[in-house]
């Protein structure tokens, strides 16, 4: 614990100090209103306001994605340091928020102030990718790319974009490569946020009926060395996941172990609240996924896909790897109250009027599918 003595502090001080605390107990949720609550007395305080906005981010509390940037950006000048920064941050809030407008307006004024921004450009992106406008979105990254490839700890995470886009347009060649030379570099040093990507990337390639070329084995390896740490149900889904994929079921009856043994300790905090909702369902998911056992599989991760999708850390693109593979089980079970869930999910997710309303060509492939499916019976 923090048991230093500070003597006498500034009320700025003291919200911090309060806002760490409960940080290290893993009270991510009290994290946030504190740092919000910085905000409204200290809007130019620009490190309550990346905390405020990537907690939103870490407990799937979306709206903080918009409104952390909203409740300042009056404050930031054109002339100001970090005023595009902020309006990028409000850009991807709105994104996910889908307020399309007013995301791309935000995002045209970071970019403006700062071309480098690779969080502007990356939430670019978003508003293209969550239009369903995945040609734009390619164009806008290889146009883009002298500035943002550029950057040096998030280049990687927006390759894993443009590889996605290329998979999307059925140009293999291209999101491999992409792949090859960017994504899985990231992956090296057992960066989890780069194993996510990597591990999502490969298992759209198969969802698409594509070689992974066995990928995935060194992605699984480096994945195995965090089955135990339990900081965010979005990795240790990932985790699960690429387990699944290299059929390495005695890794995941490890990984429910650890998480039991996790569940029944005296660590507490969000995670550990939407963990234990949600998180033996999608790991046992995973588990019979990775046997082929698909009726289970669907089952199991039909119960679990609401709330990892409205709780867990990520952007929609990020979580959708899970909707994706929920869908792929329900198809694949050719169950028809399996298919009936994944149309149902599909709508509580994307829109009840699918057809004016699709997200992702992936999803729209998808929707075909269940169509069929429920032709043959």
């Amino acid at each position: 614990g923090i048991n230093a003595e500070y003597g006498e502090l500034s009320d700025w001080e003291g919200r911090h100090l309060l806002a760490v605390q409960q940080f290290y107990r893993e009270d991510y949720v009290a994290a946030m209103y504190t740092y919000r609550d910085i905000l409204e007395k200290y809007p130019l305080d620009l490190h309550a306001c990346n905390l405020g906005f990537e907690l939103g981010a870490v407990t799937g509390h979306t709206e903080f994605l918009r409104d952390v940037p909203l409740s300042v950006v009056e404050h930031y000048k054109p002339h100001m340091p970090h005023y595009g920064l902020v309006h990028g941050k409000l850009c991807f809030g709105y994104c996910e928020m889908g307020q399309y407008d007013r995301a791309g307006k935000s995002g045209g004024i970071a970019l403006e102030a700062f071309p480098l921004d690779s969080w502007a450009v990356h939430s670019m992106c978003h508003v293209h990718e969550n239009q369903a406008q995945t040609e734009e979105a390619v164009k806008f990254l290889e146009r883009t790319s002298g500035d943002w490839s550029r950057g040096a700890n998030f280049s990687q995470h927006i390759y894993w974009h443009q590889a996605n886009g290329y998979l999307q347009l059925q140009q293999y060649e291209e999101a491999l490569a992409v792949y090859d030379e960017h994504v899985e570099k990231g992956t090296r040093n057992g960066n989890t946020f780069s194993l996510s990507d990597a591990c999502s990337f490969l298992m759209r390639l198969r969802i698409d009926g594509q070689n992974t070329g066995g990928r995935e084995e060194s992605i699984a390896r480096l994945w195995a060395q965090h089955i135990d740490e339990f900081t965010v149900l979005f990795y240790d889904g990932h985790a699960a996941l690429s387990a699944a994929m290299v059929g390495d079921t005695s890794c995941l009856q490890t990984m429910l172990e650890n998480l039991g043994e996790y569940l029944k300790s005296d660590r507490g905090g969000w995670n550990k609240i939407v963990t234990s909702q949600h998180g033996t369902d999608l790991i046992q998911g995973m588990l019979a996924m990775s046997a082929g056992e698909y009726g289970e599989a669907a089952d199991k991760l039909l119960s679990s896909i609401s709330g990892v999708m409205k709780k867990i850390h990520g952007s929609k693109s990020q979580k959708s790897i899970f909707l994706l593979t929920t869908v792929y089980c329900c198809i694949l079970s050719e169950q028809e109250s399996h298919l009936l869930g994944a149309e149902q999910k599909l709508k509580e997710f994307y829109g009840m009027e699918w057809s004016d309303n699709p997200s992702t060509t992936f999803i729209n492939d998808f929707w075909d599918k269940i169509q069929l499916a429920h032709s043959k019976k």
